[in-house]
């Protein structure tokens, strides 16, 4: 048990002390605030009330509200093991109905929201740490809800309340360049409406979502696709084309491909036999393949490689070169 001492809380000074809290199972640090701090000893026994989780550091520990209550029990001799149920992540592929966004900005000195902000200022206070800072030092936070329709295994209509927090919507932003919605929640509530998503959640709260890709084309353009395909074939010879070269350079490779309907991401699986200018891909929330000239795509500037380096939580974007 650490020395109590104080700190500044929403402007008030406030006692703080961290103790250690052990049992024969586990350990862990719990930050007392308050009045709470004198109220436990040493070698107490005590059942802690509406505690709170916190992660800093990677390092999760448990703090006290102000709706937290102690009370001194009777010594635990024997912990009873109970089994403990492990939530199941959810997929829901749907269109949603209703969204609400609420924006709020993010003091960076003591990483509390602030609901409201003076955009056109030089500066602002934040409300909580009473701290004066340029206005770029605040960050924008997007939280949202939304009503997803659905149809389930008997193609019957569901509706799903589900919740978005900032960092989700912030990776999906990032990814797709699409950072200008940050700013303008009315953007991108527009943006929900107009798509087919899929989403990932655990409890209705989201962990990931993606756009479903729709590319529609009409029966004539896939005739012509088709009977394009076809006159290629008799021209194939049997040496193999140079641009085969270019095969390992591409297949396995992730990109991010520009359309009139959007920017998706997708991989490149093979290149189609016998038509080396023409690959197999597939694009995130899709099951189907689809079939393109990426060299074409490329000179037109509407294809990148996308190089994701998961251990450092970024994506660096490369774009190929060819001969």
């Amino acid at each position: 048990m650490k020395h109590p001492k104080v700190q500044m809380l929403y402007g008030t000074p406030t006692n703080m002390q961290d103790i250690i809290v052990v049992d024969s199972t586990y350990q862990i640090r719990i930050t007392l605030w308050d009045s709470i701090v004198s109220f436990v000893q040493v070698d107490d026994t005590c059942t802690f009330e509406n505690l709170s989780v916190r992660n800093f550091k990677n390092e999760t520990y448990l703090t006290t509200t102000k709706s937290s209550k102690i009370t001194r029990t009777d010594s635990i001799d024997d912990p009873v093991e109970f089994e403990s149920t492990a939530a199941v992540p959810t997929t829901i592929v749907g269109t949603v109905a209703a969204v609400r966004i609420t924006q709020g900005f993010m003091c960076k000195s003591c990483t509390r929201i602030l609901q409201t902000l003076l955009k056109e200022g030089k500066y602002n206070m934040c409300t909580y740490c009473k701290m004066l800072q340029k206005t770029a030092n605040f960050v924008s936070c997007l939280t949202a809800t939304l009503n997803v329709t659905s149809e389930d295994e008997v193609d019957e209509i569901q509706t799903s309340k589900l919740a978005i927090f900032s960092t989700q919507i912030n990776n999906f932003c990032t990814l797709h360049d699409q950072e200008e919605f940050l700013d303008d929640p009315l953007k991108m509530e527009e943006f929900f409406l107009e798509d087919t998503f899929d989403f990932n959640h655990v409890d209705n709260i989201i962990d990931s979502f993606t756009v479903v890709k729709k590319i529609q084309k009409a029966i004539p353009e896939l005739t012509e696709q088709l009977c394009k395909l076809v006159d290629e074939s008799k021209s194939v010879a049997t040496v193999e084309s140079s641009s085969y070269s270019q095969v390992s350079l591409l297949v396995g490779k992730t990109i991010r491909h520009k359309f009139t309907e959007g920017t998706f991401i997708g991989k490149v699986i093979s290149v189609v036999p016998g038509f080396g200018k023409w690959y197999n891909v597939t694009y995130d929330g899709d099951p189907a393949v689809y079939v393109y000239q990426l060299q074409e795509d490329y000179a037109d500037g509407n294809i990148e490689i996308v190089v994701r380096w998961y251990t450092a939580h970024a994506v660096a974007v490369v774009t190929f070169q060819f001969d």
